[in-house]
């Protein structure tokens, strides 16, 4: 295993086998991806009737410095 995925894994004190294959530039694995969040993503907590909020994030692929 690469070390910076190794480090990584053992920062955030995650299993390797509950890891999900995916390379978003190859496609391998997407298909993964949204029933792994919808099975292991909480549903929001809050107030139904308030107001909207959220955080959004935007990402692009550049070939030159991944994604930014």
């Amino acid at each position: 295993m690469f070390s910076h995925i190794a480090h990584a894994l053992q920062t955030f004190d995650i299993e390797p086998e509950t890891c999900l294959r995916v390379s978003a530039k190859t496609g391998l694995g997407l298909e993964t991806v949204l029933p792994a969040v919808i099975e292991q993503v909480p549903c929001p907590t809050g107030k139904p009737n308030g107001p909207l909020r959220m955080l959004l994030f935007d990402a692009f692929h550049d070939e030159y410095r991944f994604a930014c």
